[in-house]
């Protein structure tokens, strides 16, 4: 009797120290231009889903195994991957429509210049006649804050004497979440800081306009953001946890769409 009392507590104690497959949840106030709504960040199996009030019918997924982004459009029934190698051969398409622009430009009397100049803005693509410029620098402030109880220190983005945003960051000794969730929302933080360097301008083309975020190799998630270039803040307002493993993928019978081309 009482190995058997044995062998069932070391059973219920292998089960008790098993990590529980679950899902952390995070809740976020969004301020903009066009008012306010909430955002919900559900992270679950090296996967992350991204959903917000004001675009009701659409979600955004990413997996951090393979680095892809998914758009999804529950209106239309279907849903459209961002991958890398997409993003590769545009930026290279775009380098060289930009170099032939670049020539074009030179060659041309400066009031013809100035009317292609103007053409390109007006397209949304006046940022392929510039000359490429220096990365912005993220510097520390030596500030402090909280919110949700989530104690963060402030980051400053800034090119040059501009400052694009600044951002709280809190490491996962902060936020206490699982930590392969930690892992998956970091991953999905630096893939959007990868794409803003190398792919803004293609993804710009393309309508797809992200925020200004670097973390520069920091261990930290934002938790308070202010992005001054899209006039836009975020801030978290609670990260809970649901006991339940969530599939996060694109729901079953949606289309698959691509990208436009450029």
């Amino acid at each position: 009797m009482r190995h058997c009392l044995t062998l069932a507590g070391l059973a219920l104690a292998l089960l008790l120290s098993r990590p529980a497959v679950a899902t952390t949840r995070i809740h976020i106030d969004v301020r903009e231009a066009g008012g306010a709504s909430r955002a919900q960040i559900l992270t679950s199996g090296g996967r992350v889903r991204l959903t917000i009030s004001s675009a009701p019918r659409q979600e955004i997924l990413f997996s951090a195994t393979d680095e892809t982004l998914v758009f999804i459009r529950h209106d239309r029934k279907e849903f459209t991957r961002l991958e890398a190698a997409y993003l590769e051969q545009a930026v290279g398409q775009v380098g060289g429509i930009a170099q032939q622009l670049q020539n074009q430009l030179e060659s041309l009397p400066p009031e013809k210049r100035e009317q292609l100049g103007a053409m390109l803005e007006g397209l949304g693509l006046g940022d392929l006649t510039k000359a490429p410029t220096q990365p912005a620098r993220l510097i520390r402030t030596g500030q402090k804050a909280q919110t949700a109880a989530i104690h963060c220190e402030w980051w400053q983005l800034k090119h040059g004497d501009t400052q694009l945003s600044r951002m709280c960051l809190a490491g996962n000794s902060a936020l206490k979440i699982d930590t392969n969730d930690y892992r998956a929302l970091r991953a999905l933080l630096v893939y959007v800081e990868h794409l803003n360097r190398t792919a803004g301008t293609v993804l710009a083309a393309l309508g797809v306009v992200l925020p200004s975020v670097v973390t520069a190799g920091i261990d930290g998630l934002p938790i308070l953001l202010e992005d001054h270039t899209l006039a836009l803040s975020a801030t978290i307002l609670a990260v809970d946890r649901l006991d339940v493993p969530l599939q996060l993928r694109a729901p079953p019978g949606y289309r698959e769409t691509s990208l436009p081309a450029l």
